[in-house]
């Protein structure tokens, strides 16, 4: 009977003190709430920014990169002592790949640093007018606040017609079945 790994949607909140979570959550439901107020033009924008929004996955990939060569660097040229730096941040980032914590994990989240799961579920709120249903159909798509249909992995692109609605909530970041979570060797 071996250790489960979290599943990947939910193993930094998992791993996150629940007064952040809590904060990164009424933030993005009054982000959500501002921009369906301000019309078609403030969820276009607010998709726009989502676009361009850096998840703490890929935050913690270029501290990591940076330490290392930083401390590669020190270490060549002032003290071999310095390799503990880019040992240390491997370590880290492990650590946060596996498990969804290690130590920059806990700093990038106080930072206000979101998942991948966390955008992208403001997104499918946005393109649903505010009231947090997505597409229950094959194609993802929801009927949004821009009008139509509109695939929300696609940039606000109008799709086809795409079939009844569902609420969307934690559930839906769970896997769809087990081949979607790595379990290790027993």
């Amino acid at each position: 009977m071996g250790a489960v790994l979290p599943v990947t949607l939910a193993r930094v909140p998992h791993h996150t003190k629940q007064s952040i979570n809590e904060k990164i959550r009424v933030d993005t439901e009054s982000r959500v709430a501002q921009a369906v107020e301000d019309g078609p033009e403030g969820v276009s924008g607010r998709l726009a920014e989502l676009r361009a929004e850096w998840d703490i996955d890929r935050a913690a990939e270029l501290h990591g990169g940076i330490a290392a060569i930083g401390g590669s660097a020190l270490a060549l040229t002032v003290s071999k002592k310095f390799f503990a730096i880019p040992m240390i941040i491997g370590a880290s980032l492990v650590l946060g790949a596996l498990f969804g914590w290690s130590p920059q994990y806990a700093i990038l989240r106080r930072l206000g640093f979101r998942t991948a799961g966390e955008i992208e579920r403001e997104r499918n709120q946005l393109l649903s007018g505010g009231d947090g249903t997505a597409n229950a159909g094959g194609k993802r798509a929801t009927r949004g606040a821009l009008g139509g249909d509109v695939d929300p992995l696609g940039g606000g692109d109008v799709i086809g017609n795409g079939g009844s609605l569902k609420d969307f909530d934690d559930a839906d970041l769970q896997p769809a079945d087990d081949s979607d979570v790595m379990l290790p060797p027993r």
